[in-house]
């Protein structure tokens, strides 16, 4: 599929708004697929996605798609069924649709939500759940085969797991929901049903007060670990027997969960990203000298000085960074910016006790590596904006007289303000410098 850059969609501003009601034409005007897949891939809201359909049979076409990445209603999906799987419903009292679907809707699920309610609604009894053979039904295989996603509860049974692996050959993600406080079982045989198993997002939602030992349970085929404790507490110096860890996201409220993480050696590790709270300056300092030279992004939700540094003289190869840079660190990311000689694009956080607009994007124009092309400016709940029209103009005249010239990606985060001001809107709009390949706001 083709990228387009914003001055391709501009020279299709007459083809999006015509001067003419669509009830005065015979057709209605036609995009590109290529295109309209560009611009629906964005239309995460069904409520939007819905409205294409009622266009024209060409969007509808193009836009399904998108709508049946997950399932939108159980009825439709079992009418695609094939016709054996449709009559062993059948004997099983299980009343289906009878209408024929336009699309095959199983071909474009790649996202599959499982749950105990979910499968009552299929027909099949929790109680009985442990007995359910998924591979023995006619056109399982071929209506599973695309699964790439799976979210489950820990209280499904582990043989759901054998089955799911059997069928399920491009599996890549498994998000498990810790919904039971007291286990009866073991979690070792749902992890060692995963054993082949690359990505993992465990989601506690419940009261333990300890999860250390379900780490250690964890398959060492990991390559992408995430977990979102939050208020839970768990050693994650147990993590450090997955060697194959190229990326690891953790979200925790408690900075004890980091005591003897920063000793772990993650030969592979790539990516490394910390939510709400992150450990202590000098912990977080030695974990970046054991593992900061492979790393190639690095998003740290709270900083401070001394971390900073550590990642001036421990992360050379990083192609893309989020830290917060506090006033009078200025010469920090200056520092970062001529060490970094990979690096391609930086988040900033944005305010009061932040850098200025004004001194960010002087730093950026002047000292980035030639390689850079993506700058995002973040505003924290609160934050209001300094972007000024000025500020923001210099920046693309200087940037457009660097060599080699690189089109630059900014994005604006949460900056109400700034957005609400028709003089910066004004620069962005121009691009009279010709260098902006894509601006994003979210």
């Amino acid at each position: 599929m083709k990228n387009y850059s914003i001055r391709e969609i501009r020279s299709l501003k007459n083809e999006l708004y015509l001067p003419i009601r669509i009830n005065q034409l015979k057709t209605p005007p036609q995009l590109p697929t290529d295109i309209l897949h560009e611009i629906f891939k964005y239309l995460t809201h069904s409520i939007a996605l819905n409205s294409t359909l009622l266009v024209c049979h060409h969007w509808s076409e193009v836009c399904v798609p998108f709508l049946w990445r997950n399932i939108r209603n159980y009825k439709t999906l079992i009418s695609c069924l094939p016709n054996e799987s449709k009559e062993l419903l059948r004997r099983n009292d299980i009343i289906i649709p009878t209408s024929t679907p336009f699309f095959n809707y199983t071909q474009f699920i790649k996202f599959l939500s499982i749950e105990k309610t979910s499968l009552i609604g299929l027909g099949f009894e929790s109680n009985h759940f442990q007995d359910v053979t998924y591979s023995t039904y006619p056109g399982t295989v071929r209506c599973l085969k695309d699964l790439s996603e799976l979210t489950c509860t820990s209280d499904v049974f582990s043989e759901f797991f054998y089955h799911i692996f059997k069928i399920c050959k491009n599996l890549r993600l498994i998000k498990l929901v810790i919904v039971e406080c007291n286990i009866t079982r073991s979690l070792s045989d749902l992890f060692s049903a995963m054993k082949d198993l690359k990505h993992i997002k465990i989601v506690p939602n419940c009261g333990w007060d300890d999860f250390t030992e379900y780490l250690c349970e964890l398959p060492n085929s990991l390559i992408k670990l995430e977990i979102y404790a939050q208020e839970n507490f768990m050693s994650l110096s147990k993590v450090e027997r997955l060697k194959n860890l190229e990326e690891i996201t953790l979200c925790f409220n408690d900075v004890d969960s980091f005591e003897g993480f920063e000793t772990c050696h993650f030969p592979r590790l790539k990516i490394f990203e910390l939510q709400k709270a992150s450990p202590d300056g000098e912990r977080l300092t030695e974990f970046l000298e054991i593992n900061g030279n492979q790393l190639e992004e690095l998003y740290l939700g709270s900083s401070d000085s001394l971390t900073n540094l550590a990642i001036f003289k421990n992360c050379p190869n990083l192609k893309s960074l989020y830290t917060p840079f506090l006033n009078e660190e200025d010469e920090t990311l200056k520092m970062i910016l001529l060490n970094c000689q990979k690096l391609e694009h930086v988040r900033f956080c944005c305010g009061t006790d932040y850098l200025s607009e004004s001194t960010i994007l002087d730093l950026v124009v002047t000292h980035a590596p030639e390689n850079f092309y993506g700058i995002s400016l973040y505003y924290p709940k609160g934050q209001d904006t300094g972007l000024l029209s000025y500020d923001l103009n210099n920046f693309f005249i200087n940037w457009a007289i660097r060599k080699p010239l690189k089109l630059i990606v900014f994005s604006l985060v949460n900056a109400r303000r700034a957005l609400a001001n028709p003089k910066i809107i004004d620069v962005f709009e121009k691009d009279e410098f010709d260098v902006i390949k894509r601006l994003q706001i979210f």
